[in-house]
């Protein structure tokens, strides 16, 4: 599957079971954008969401280290903070930039759920549902079984001024009490 022919957030669907239009009649979805193989394993993708990323990052740790130790072969940590890193490997955010870290984060995700990797761990503090749906349906489609997480301590509207001020100089991105408040406010279950 050639990935750059995706775009970010339009995984291809499986086939439809009726005819449709096109104007190359002989091709058709599936020699278009073939279905990865099933391995036969139980690939796992899962989603770390919340405010805190300081334990996002700890629980994404955890994670790795926990399925490494029980028979994993491969397990993929991604952030589209990833992308937002200078070549001395310091993060400046740059609110410009962040559109196109996502579409790469979400590409390098799509080859790990089509190279098969064992467990996939999403590291986004992007709570809102919207933010990471196209990564479940790409993980779905690949035949991963989906999994969220919410690594807060509290419910993200229950922090007060103090804890969002902390988390706000805790964060790499230093993202305000404003945008942290917001991001509580629209949590989504």
């Amino acid at each position: 599957m050639d990935i750059d022919s995706l775009g970010y957030g339009d995984f291809p669907r499986p086939p439809r079971t009726h005819k449709t239009k096109r104007r190359n009649k002989t091709a058709s979805a599936a020699t278009q954008h073939p279905r990865p193989v099933d391995h036969g394993t139980s690939c796992l993708f899962i989603v770390l969401r919340g405010l805190d990323y300081k334990a996002m990052n700890a629980r994404a740790l955890a994670l790795a280290l926990h399925a490494l130790q029980t028979g994993s072969k491969s397990v993929a940590i991604l952030s589209p903070d990833d992308f937002l890193r200078e070549p001395d490997g310091t993060y400046v955010f740059n609110g410009a930039k962040l559109h196109r870290a996502h579409r790469k984060n979400f590409e390098r995700a799509a080859q790990h759920f089509i190279l098969g990797t064992d467990v996939v761990i999403l590291v986004s503090p992007n709570i809102k549902r919207a933010h990471f749906f196209h990564y479940q349906q790409a993980a779905s489609w690949s035949y991963y079984d989906c999994e969220e997480e919410l690594v807060d301590a509290k419910y993200p509207t229950d922090y007060t001024q103090e804890e969002l001020q902390r988390l706000s100089d805790e964060s790499p991105s230093k993202v305000s009490v404003q945008h942290l408040r917001r991001w509580g406010l629209e949590y989504e279950e």
